[in-house]
């Protein structure tokens, strides 16, 4: 399996590709700067994406995921290890069963997000004695 890991030099997209390649996966690890084991790449230049995409066709590398953290700069309060378990268990086989989930990885700070707001502009309507 390969994944494509943009960001790859720093942050959460260093983590992801230590994570990754722990784990036995093959890491094409992208960066605007080169580093140790990461090549210098523009995302923004779309015929540099088609040459990436040729290439890894070419080697026989079938591309199993992206993962985008160029740019990157917010991080998690549990910081850009829990992050980068989090992306490498739905990389892996272990979660084929996961589809279509929004998993937040923010320590917490979106725990009241969703269901809560909704509950609470709903609850007035339940309450009105006029309903």
């Amino acid at each position: 399996m390969t994944v494509v890991v943009t960001g790859a030099a720093s942050g959460i997209g260093a983590a992801v590709t230590a994570s990754l390649r722990g784990g036995g996966t093959e890491v094409v690890a992208l960066d605007q700067y080169a580093g140790d084991g990461v090549k210098a790449f523009d995302v923004r230049d779309e015929q540099a994406w088609a040459a990436l995409a040729v290439g890894l066709r070419a080697a026989g590398q079938p591309v199993r995921g992206l993962v985008n953290c160029a740019g990157t700069t917010w991080r998690a309060r549990l910081g850009d290890v829990s992050v980068a378990a989090v992306i490498t268990f739905l990389l892996s086989d272990a979660a084929s069963y996961v589809t279509g989930a929004e998993i937040p990885v923010d320590g917490g700070a979106g725990s009241h997000g969703g269901a809560k707001p909704v509950s609470d502009a709903l609850r007035p309507a339940y309450l009105s004695p006029d309903s």
